[in-house]
């Protein structure tokens, strides 16, 4: 607009300043372009002043917004729907709202204050956020079987979560779309165009959200429901081109099809009539099926079968144990898995997390076929390390581990604390290496197997977030300052394939944990080996 405003004036002056001093008649001209130019600069203030108005309620939007969560920003972002919003607000919605707005004219005042949001921007989500916290909401919807319909309602495992808009359920389908899951893309597209019917103030297009549904009933084999969303988005817009073209090709298709049922009204947020469900990635295997049973609560092996359900105060005649014994609980004999409750305190906990914060990144995972290490899917955590060095606190807590277990930590790795973000979980594993002698690490070749895992919860979970052990059908809730310890390996060395196990993903909340792998070496006379290979 800025340009648009000084060519004007360049143009209307240059006019003037030809034609004024050869007849006085034609100052009556100069008059008038001086009177258009006031309108147009007019034109430019209110224009203007609309545009400072939109950035100030922004502003105010903002100001709100970052208030409501820091009040308990754990309680707001663990909410995956408030998460997501977020994540949406700094995307898809900066680039519709926000972009034109702030980047609208170049002077230097504007680059500087255009260069001071670009700054706190690199703190703030990006595209890769908005698909993450996508495919989040999908593994929980997966995961814990929770309908969509229920999820934009509001409702995640029963907690009051939010409605969504129609534009937030249709960037939903949109970006599953793009991620190549057709079958949940078209359901929340679905859902999409079921809330604008109802919306009054319109959030979304209906136009988009007909074009997308269409193709993306393609994409699941269904021609004929293609070709009736196609017609349905023609009698919007008659002379919408790639409808036109679409609607050309799909009507091939059905003629082609031997299939061919006549038309019927339908629910199209029921998508189970219209488009074939995939298996899910947690129904595809049996130990799967079994990990998404127990995150479920379902088939969890009462504990009374598992062992004698034996609780303990437990000192191992240790100094620092003697006048303040751990509380012992027994879960599973065999691999001598115990829970410590009160392990640790909330002060201590809470400096644990002030100090991994600085040095969290992305989990990784080795690569079996490259051996390097990658980002996965199935591992959604954040890490650090932290050894007795970075804190009092941290050489405490260790120094506890180390009088509660038995164990050596000389060899032992440093404490990782794991923050998991939006539907956070890790697929199951084991703790122990199961690699061949030609692929061991120079960390074990040199400290030997992890013998044992401590895995403290630093936090209670809302919903979701349990430690389950597929094999034995075992359920661990997270509890804040509650610690589960178990033996990887029996005395012989050989793993306890029975502690195969995984992190269910947090459905609402938020979880920390911090892990202490404790290795074989230094444990020789502490745990000896026994006389045969299974004790």
């Amino acid at each position: 607009m800025e340009m648009y405003f000084f060519t004007l004036f360049s143009i209307l002056f240059t006019y003037v300043r030809c034609e004024l001093f050869t007849s006085l008649a034609t100052m009556e001209h100069g008059l008038k372009a001086e009177q258009n130019m006031a309108d147009k600069i007019r034109e430019y203030v209110t224009k203007e002043k609309e545009r400072l108005q939109t950035l100030d309620r922004l502003a105010d939007s903002f100001d709100e917004h970052s208030r409501l969560g820091l009040k308990n920003p754990n309680a707001y972002l663990g909410n995956p729907i408030n998460a997501f919003l977020f994540v949406k607000k700094f995307t898809i919605d900066w680039e519709k709202n926000v972009e034109e707005s702030i980047k609208h004219k170049q002077t230097q005042v504007t680059t500087e204050f255009n260069t001071q949001l670009d700054r706190l921007r690199i703190k703030l989500p990006d595209e890769e956020d908005l698909t993450g916290s996508v495919q989040a909401i999908l593994r929980l919807q997966d995961m814990y079987d929770i309908p969509a319909k229920e999820i934009a309602e509001g409702s995640i495992g029963g907690l009051n979560t939010g409605e969504l808009n129609a534009d937030a359920c249709f960037e939903l389908g949109r970006i599953a779309y793009e991620d190549g899951d057709y079958y949940h893309g078209f359901h929340w597209m679905a859902i999409a165009k079921e809330r604008l019917d109802k919306e009054t103030n319109k959030t979304t297009d209906m136009t988009e959200i007909l074009d997308y549904m269409a193709w993306t009933a393609h994409e699941l084999g269904n021609d004929k429901l293609a070709l009736e969303l196609t017609e349905e988005l023609i009698e919007l817009v008659p002379d919408h081109v790639r409808a036109q073209n679409n609607k050309i090709d799909f009507m091939e298709r059905v003629k082609k099809a031997s299939n061919v049922t006549s038309r019927v009204k339908r629910d199209l947020t029921n998508t189970t009539h219209y488009v074939p469900k995939p298996t899910p990635e947690y129904n595809s295997t049996p130990e799967l099926q079994s990990y998404k049973r127990l995150c479920k609560g379902l088939d969890v092996k009462p504990r009374e079968k598992m062992s004698q359900v034996v609780c303990r105060y437990r000192h191992n005649n240790n100094p620092r144990l003697l006048l303040s014994p751990i509380k012992e609980e027994e879960v599973y004999r065999d691999a001598n898995m115990v829970l410590f409750h009160d392990i640790a305190s909330d002060k201590e906990m809470k400096i644990i997390k002030s100090l991994a914060i600085p040095k969290l990144f992305r989990a990784t995972v080795h690569d079996p076929t490259t051996g390097k290490l990658i980002h996965a899917k199935y591992r959604i955590t954040k890490t650090a390390w932290l050894d007795d060095r970075d804190h009092l606190v941290v050489d405490r807590v260790q120094n506890r581990i180390k009088a509660v277990t038995g164990l050596d930590l000389d060899s032992a790795d440093a404490l990782q604390v794991a923050n998991y973000g939006i539907g956070g979980h890790y697929d199951p594993h084991y703790d122990f290496s199961t690699r061949d002698d030609d692929d061991t690490s120079e960390t074990e070749k040199r400290d030997g197997n992890r013998i044992a895992t401590f895995l403290l919860y630093m936090t209670d979970v809302d919903a979701g977030g349990a430690t389950v052990f597929p094999i034995i059908d075992v359920r661990v809730l997270p509890k804040k300052g509650t610690a589960v310890f178990w033996y990887n390996l029996r005395r012989s060395g050989k793993g306890i394939m029975e502690t195969r196990h995984a992190a269910c993903p947090v459905l609402v909340g938020t979880k920390w944990v911090s892990n202490k792998w404790i290795r074989t070496r230094g444990q020789e006379f502490r745990r000896p080996c026994g006389l045969t290979e299974d004790e």
